[in-house]
């Protein structure tokens, strides 16, 4: 019996020297900090590169999205299947990443008369992060572009015409320079057309001030006239 109980007591008493043993705590927590660390640096770094790679990406899925949109107004008789090869040509003509990205594949969705989706799917391999066995990020990307003309625009000039546009800059007064702006930006819009259905633009010249009523359809109670918007300015009439 008295063995018995003596061999408990060591066992508790080792138990206990164990619990109170502090021989080489440092070395355990440092393995553990440089695990943590390790993870989080190479998270860092590997997000950085897919953050990188994707802001490339969606840029020149824009630039490519746009030529095909360009390039379907300016030849009607493209089909779609050209229109997407030349897309995709221009794509991987403009893309500086397309070396680390695996299974990387573009299409163009040309369903929607108006708008044109470009769609990029692929994978970036990560660095350190495999580590922790995420060893690749997904890089599936999609953008729109609208087709010149096939939305509607409302615009609003809201043109300077104090005295100080007919002071010159260089050879030029700034209000001739003005007038060349608008009607390229009006070539722009209209093209060879005078109208538009989808177009409406409105001219709002000021000196010191807007004066709404000079139009003869206009109806003073549309009008903030006791300044209560938050917005209101010094110069109202």
């Amino acid at each position: 019996m008295g063995g018995s109980e003596r061999s408990q007591n060591g066992f508790w008493r080792l138990l206990d020297n164990f619990a109170r043993n502090r021989n080489g705590n440092i070395a355990i927590l440092f393995v553990f900090m440089a695990t943590v660390l390790f993870f989080f640096v190479g998270g860092a770094i590997d997000y950085s590169r897919r953050n990188a790679v994707r802001a490339d990406m969606i840029e020149s899925m824009d630039a490519a999205g746009l030529a095909v949109a360009r390039l379907a107004v300016s030849d009607t008789s493209l089909t779609d299947e050209e229109l997407s090869t030349y897309g995709q040509k221009f794509f991987l003509a403009n893309f500086k990443h397309a070396d680390m990205v695996s299974n990387l594949a573009i299409t163009f969705d040309m369903s929607d008369d108006a708008v044109i989706a470009p769609c990029v799917q692929g994978q970036l391999s990560t660095y350190l992060l495999r580590v922790v066995h995420i060893d690749k990020f997904k890089m599936d990307t999609c953008v729109e572009i609208t087709k010149k003309g096939s939305g509607k625009v409302e615009l609003a000039l809201v043109l300077d015409v104090t005295g100080s546009m007919g002071s010159y800059v260089g050879s030029k007064k700034k209000i001739d320079s003005l007038k060349d702006a608008v009607d390229e930006l009006l070539e722009v819009m209209y093209g060879n057309k005078n109208t538009s259905t989808n177009i409406k633009i409105g001219v709002v010249p000021f000196n010191a001030y807007v004066n709404p009523g000079a139009a003869s359809s206009w109806n003073d109670s549309w009008g903030d006239e006791d300044a209560e918007a938050y917005y209101h300015g010094a110069h109202f009439i």
